[in-house]
């Protein structure tokens, strides 16, 4: 099973309008669909893409990033519950 590790260097990559808001170690592993508090604004994790390098026996992720979306009305929306 494929684990990634904690604590990687991570990427923000806000995608509109396109930039990077640098390197950050995260101690979870964000999902599209998460949202990440990060200098005061929360994000809405798009994508996440890891970069890394394949092992005879396993892929060996080294670093990873984060495309985000940033929308100030983040706060405000109000999330209903999967039935």
């Amino acid at each position: 099973m494929f684990r990634e590790p904690y604590s990687l260097p991570t990427e923000v990559i806000v995608m509109h309008p396109l930039q990077s808001l640098g390197n950050v170690d995260l101690d979870w592993t964000p999902h599209p669909g998460n949202y990440l508090d990060l200098q005061g604004k929360t994000y809405a994790v798009l994508e996440r893409v890891g970069k890394g390098s394949l092992l005879p026996t396993k892929f060996r992720i080294q670093r990873r990033s984060l495309q985000v979306f940033y929308n100030s009305n983040l706060k405000t929306l109000q999330f209903l519950p999967h039935c």
